[in-house]
């Protein structure tokens, strides 16, 4: 079921925060933490109602395993674009999107060859395809490339975090295109996930105004005792001193 799927794979924000502690020696905050275990929770209240279901529950233990890897694929190139931006920074990391994607394509082609299917389905509107595919091919990359850059900045449990905003607000453009209205669970577990990381985010940047705050009166402090020190070196005492 696909709530199954969305369950498993956003378990790549735990993944994320162990690998990065075990491999890198990243330091979470408090913060971050208690707002990973609370948009987990928020995830099992969009998709548990689903799961209670007969329908939910039903499936193959392989499209569990499925999901899982995936989840742990995404923090595994995470942490990997995290340690080549710290220890090799020249490394072009954004381009192994372009080789995976290069790949991607070249094991689809061989797949449809084999199976003999189309690569290219059958519609009634091939202009109207092509240029879904190309937005969704923008999109695709868009996401990739930010997810080569930010793991510079910000841990890769706090990227995975922002990124289960995709799974709230997929119901929101379903219900914008469809009319499909998402039910009081989604609704819920939408608003507190968007809240949780609203105020997650307000207080990474307070912090980051406190340290940069602390580091300019550091500077202050260090400046004003190296001109307290000129100041006496060339002082007139000093210097009659030194003569007698």
């Amino acid at each position: 079921a696909a709530a199954r799927v969305m369950i498993w794979y956003s378990l790549n924000v735990l993944w994320s925060a162990i690998l990065g502690c075990a491999l890198l020696g990243d330091v979470l905050p408090r913060r971050t933490i208690v707002t990973c275990i609370f948009a987990l929770g928020c995830i099992a209240m969009v998709f548990g109602p689903e799961l209670a279901t007969k329908k939910g529950r039903e499936g193959s233990p392989w499209g569990d395993l499925a999901a899982i890897y995936v989840g742990v694929a995404v923090a595994v190139y995470l942490i990997i674009v995290r340690h080549a931006a710290r220890e090799r920074p020249r490394v072009p990391i954004t381009f192994a999107t372009t080789v995976g994607a290069l790949a991607a394509f070249v094991l689809v082609s061989l797949s449809t060859l084999v199976t003999g299917d189309c690569i290219v389905p059958k519609v009634s509107s091939p202009g109207l395809f092509y240029l879904c595919m190309a937005l969704d091919g923008f999109a695709i990359a868009g996401i990739f490339v930010a997810f080569s850059i930010a793991p510079r900045y910000i841990t890769g449990a706090e990227v995975s975090l922002c990124s289960l905003l995709e799974t709230v607000l997929g119901p929101l453009w379903v219900f914008l295109i469809y009319n499909e209205k998402p039910g009081p669970f989604t609704l819920a577990g939408g608003l507190l996930l968007i809240g949780a990381l609203f105020v997650h985010e307000l207080l990474a940047a307070r912090e980051a105004v406190q340290r940069r705050e602390r580091e300019r009166q550091g500077t202050e402090a260090s400046l004003r005792a190296m001109e307290g020190i000129i100041g006496d070196a060339k002082s007139p005492d000093s210097t009659l001193g030194a003569s007698s």
